[in-house]
């Protein structure tokens, strides 16, 4: 319940700070792909990301660059 309730928190707060639709979608699929089931790995980008906007794709892929500088 909790990763459901993270999940949903957190794509409102995308859609909410971008008004690109596209990239905000993109935004959405980068992270179910990348984070799966794992609530760990969902709460660290969703507190990396904060209130992100995002111009492109290039600012979505950020956050993940960061996660893999982090657990190294």
């Amino acid at each position: 319940m909790a990763l459901f309730s993270l999940y949903e928190s957190f794509f409102i707060r995308i859609n909410f700070a971008n008004k690109n639709s596209d990239i905000a979608r993109y935004a959405k699929r980068k992270v179910i792909t990348s984070c799966h089931i794992n609530l760990s790995k969902l709460n660290k980008v969703s507190k990396r990301a904060g209130y992100p906007k995002m111009q492109d794709k290039k600012d979505v892929l950020e956050w993940f660059k960061k996660e893999g500088d982090e657990s190294s």
